[in-house]
């Protein structure tokens, strides 16, 4: 796995700020070779690894030839992170556009985008009925760097669904199994199982200031009707909260908790 924030910080001098390196790092990920370059030369090294896993780990080892369409479908997922992507409608909305290309073929593209590890799938746990739903899948990308190396400049207006692929990542890193909630008609961005066996619900938001955003981002955990562990994980700057028996924590320290 590329580097954890807290790895990340610890490779710059103590007298950088968080906040900076922390945009830097939402901006264009945590691959070990690229932390400490300029963005300038970061940014050519990742699309090189990228390249490499694309045509080497998939289209060769597949003997794929239609390397236009994987690449379509590929950057089809990354622009999608965090949003429901069964084949059929990545197949129906290329078509649209013109590409020729099966539900089947862009099936097979999926799986072995996550077989290569460019890309987690994860699955959708119901919280009330308490079974994994075998439909809408969603995918979150290895590294934030890879998903700038296929987007370019354009990854940086998606930050909202960037955060929520770091938060991803991190649940992974301390050993949590991670689904996405459906709690009645509504979502919550991550259900993570720890080792023991405890179960923690999450969601995601890039600012949640505004009371109106406030009672949306926690609506589902209301629908989820069990006393599991809550915690809502945005970049807004202020103390960490309690919002009846939910904590809203920074980004940052959440990332950070528990490091010297």
């Amino acid at each position: 796995m590329p580097f954890s924030f807290a790895e990340y910080v610890s490779i710059f001098p103590v007298t950088e700020r968080t906040d900076t390196l922390f945009s830097r790092y939402l901006a264009s990920g945590g691959m070990p070779g690229a932390v400490d370059l300029p963005i300038q030369t970061a940014l050519p090294y990742l699309a090189d690894i990228y390249q490499s896993i694309v045509r080497k780990d998939i289209l060769t080892r597949h003997r794929w030839h239609a390397d236009n369409h994987f690449e379509r479908v590929t950057r089809f997922v990354f622009d999608a992170i965090g949003a429901s992507l069964p084949a059929g409608k990545i197949a129906n909305t290329l078509q649209t556009a013109g590409v020729k290309i099966s539900h089947n073929t862009v099936a097979n593209y999926l799986d072995a985008l996550a077989e290569s590890f460019l890309f987690y799938k994860v699955r959708r746990f119901d919280v009330r009925g308490r079974n994994i739903l075998s439909t809408q899948e969603k995918y979150y990308a290895a590294d934030l760097g890879f998903k700038r190396a296929a987007l370019g400049d354009a990854m940086l207006s998606d930050m909202g669904h960037n955060l929520e692929n770091i938060v991803f990542l991190e649940l992974l890193r301390r050993g949590h199994q991670v689904f996405v909630g459906k709690a009645a008609d509504t979502e919550i961005d991550f259900v993570a199982r720890q080792p023991g066996g405890a179960t923690e619900y999450y969601q995601v938001a890039y600012a949640a200031k505004e009371p109106k955003t406030i009672a949306r981002e926690l609506r589902p955990f209301d629908l989820a009707k069990d006393f599991n562990r809550r915690t809502l994980i945005t970049t807004d700057v202020e103390p960490t909260a309690n919002l009846n028996g939910i904590c809203k924590i920074n980004v940052i320290d959440w990332l950070l908790e528990g490091k010297p």
